[in-house]
């Protein structure tokens, strides 16, 4: 149910995105989706203590950056990609990424079964904060050194700055 939820927070984030202008959409990069799901995880977690409805409504916001991070994801990856390996490169972060979600779910169910659901929320929470990081500094890295990358076009790169 709560799937269900994040679903339809996803696309009316996606939708949300999509109406904005280029420059105010170019903002919802890689590492702030990932930040912005983070406090939404957090957010589940508190409403998961409260009442049902509050707890769907939680799960709805907190889907309005998924689909605005698979964009974002995506995107930056095709910025960041040697033109001549775009497609292998969207391939190996399919495969990153159904190779995450098995490894995931295996966790998260022994996380759920010794701590709880609410532990569980925290520390997805806790990754989603690590990895948004993680991408901003990888994001920030490759952006200053990709005059240097063969096959990295400097002026396609991906920066994380906001005007």
């Amino acid at each position: 149910m709560l799937l269900s939820c994040m679903s339809v927070g996803s696309m009316a984030g996606g939708l949300a995105l999509g109406a904005l202008p280029a420059g105010r959409s170019s903002r919802a990069t890689f590492p702030v989706t990932l930040a912005v799901l983070s406090v939404g995880a957090l957010v589940v977690a508190a409403a998961s203590f409260t009442w049902t409805a509050v707890l769907i409504v939680a799960a709805m916001v907190m889907g309005i950056a998924v689909g605005p991070s698979f964009v974002a994801l995506w995107a930056t990856v095709g910025d960041m990609s040697p033109q001549n390996l775009a497609a292998e490169t969207q391939s190996w972060i399919s495969s990153f990424m159904s190779l995450g979600g098995s490894v995931g779910a295996a966790l998260g169910g022994l996380v759920i079964q010794a701590l709880g659901p609410g532990a569980l929320l925290l520390l997805a929470a806790v990754a989603l904060a690590l990895a948004s990081g993680l991408a901003h500094l990888a994001i920030k890295s490759t952006s200053v050194t990709s005059e240097q990358v063969p096959g990295i076009d400097p002026h396609r790169a991906v920066t994380t700055e906001v005007q």
